[in-house]
């Protein structure tokens, strides 16, 4: 006796699979297609949380997860910013 529902895995390489024989090739710039194998590489390193997540659809945690990532690296940008502004202020202190 069989599963009912594919796991996980397998519906994640199926959809994506389809993202890149249908979508990426629709894309105009080479940036937007090297974004999107970038989310991807995001998409396999978290492929546990995806598939413990209980989100029945799989462009719903792809859409997540992406997001996800993405606030992380607006608040590691941020904090950049924040460093990079404090030593401008100490160095225009120092002149």
């Amino acid at each position: 006796m069989g599963r009912i529902t594919p796991p996980f895995r397998q519906r994640f390489l199926r959809y994506l699979k389809r993202l890149r024989d249908n979508y990426v090739p629709m894309l105009r710039y080479q940036e937007n297609r090297d974004a999107f194998e970038s989310i991807v590489r995001v998409w396999d390193r978290e492929h546990a949380a995806m598939s413990n997540s209980e989100v029945p659809y799989v462009m719903d945690i792809l859409n997540l997860t992406a997001n996800v990532h993405n606030m992380s690296e607006v608040m590691r940008l941020e904090r950049l910013i924040d460093e990079l502004e404090s030593r401008v202020k100490a160095v225009r202190r120092s002149e």
